[in-house]
């Protein structure tokens, strides 16, 4: 984990989780209400209530990837540092 105290700090990686997931959110329910709009031909009041009932999939998803996404970074920072393999380095 030397690497990852030189590069990249805990609450960078947390915070992109975070992010991530907030974003997951903003687009999925974006994605409904376009569809609601555009599929269904609804007015924006009603579509919008119909891009809401959809969005309990899209808060849980977010939720999981609050949670997934420094996880998935963290094994992924330990498998290529026990592989030797500098994945972060290139990009700098």
């Amino acid at each position: 984990m030397d690497s990852l105290e030189k590069n990249v700090s805990l609450p960078a990686i947390i915070t992109l989780g975070v992010v991530s997931g907030l974003l997951k959110m903003g687009t999925g329910y974006l994605r409904y209400l376009i569809e609601a709009l555009v599929d269904a031909g609804l007015p924006l009041p009603k579509a919008a209530v119909t891009a809401l009932a959809a969005f309990p999939a899209d808060f849980a998803t977010g939720v999981s990837m609050f949670i997934v996404i420094p996880l998935f970074f963290l094994a992924l920072n330990k498998v290529s540092h026990q592989l030797h393999w500098n994945w972060y380095q290139q990009y700098q």
